[in-house]
C-alpha cells in the first residue's frame, strides 16, 4: 500500500459553472484551483472519561464545502453578474454599467452547480461537483500594466433551502471526461 495516496493527486482538468442546466465552460487558469471539505469534530465527553472519546463518541457539528477557481481571463459584463452575486447589468447609449443589486440580496439565480472534471497523475479521470454554491469571493483586482489580472473565485457550498447538507460529489467514473 506504499504511495497509494499519491494517486488521488489532481493534475490536469476543466473547471465548469452551470447556469441552470447550461454547462459553462471557466476560460484559462494560472494556479488551477483547490477543492477543499473542512469538518468541525466534537468529542461528547463525560465523568470518569480518560481519554479524548470513546468509539462513537465523536459527532461532526459541521461540514464546509469550498471550490477555489484561479481565474486568468478578460472579464466581460455577462461574466461579471454570471459569476458574482447581487449584481446587475444597466445598459445604455453610453455603455454597460454594472452595479450591486439595490437591495444586495443573493438571488436563488445566483447559486449554481460548480463542476471540476480532470485526471489524476496516474490518468485515472475523476469529476468533483458542489450542487449549490454561491460565489462569496470580493472583486479585487490589480491594475498593472504588463501581467495578467488573476482572480480567485471562492464558491462555497450551501444547503439547499429546506435541507441540512451541503450535496456534493467526488466521482471516478470509469469512461474519461
Amino acid at each position: 500500500m506504499a504511495n497509494k495516496n499519491q494517486e488521488i493527486i489532481l493534475g490536469l482538468g476543466k473547471f465548469s459553472i452551470y447556469d441552470g442546466e447550461q454547462k459553462v465552460e471557466i476560460g484559462y487558469t494560472r494556479g488551477g484551483g483547490k477543492f477543499t471539505v473542512t469538518r468541525t469534530y466534537r468529542p461528547i465527553s463525560f465523568d470518569g472519561l480518560k481519554a479524548y472519546a470513546s468509539q462513537d463518541m465523536i459527532v461532526i457539528d459541521e461540514e464546509n464545502v469550498d471550490m477555489e477557481i484561479n481565474m486568468l481571463s478578460i472579464f466581460t459584463d455577462a461574466d461579471l453578474t454570471f459569476l458574482y452575486p447581487a449584481m446587475k447589468s444597466t445598459s445604455g447609449a453610453d455603455g454597460v454599467e454594472i452595479t450591486s443589486n439595490d437591495d444586495l440580496a443573493i438571488k436563488t439565480d445566483d447559486y449554481r452547480k460548480v463542476e471540476w472534471a480532470g485526471i489524476t497523475n496516474t490518468g485515472k479521470p475523476v469529476v468533483i461537483t458542489i450542487e449549490n454554491a454561491v460565489n462569496v469571493s470580493n472583486i479585487d483586482w490589480s491594475m498593472q500594466d504588463r501581467d495578467e489580472v488573476l482572480q480567485t473565485i471562492s464558491y462555497k457550498g450551501i444547503a439547499p433551502k429546506g435541507e441540512v447538507r451541503v450535496k456534493y460529489s467526488i466521482k471516478w467514473p470509469t469512461a474519461g471526461v
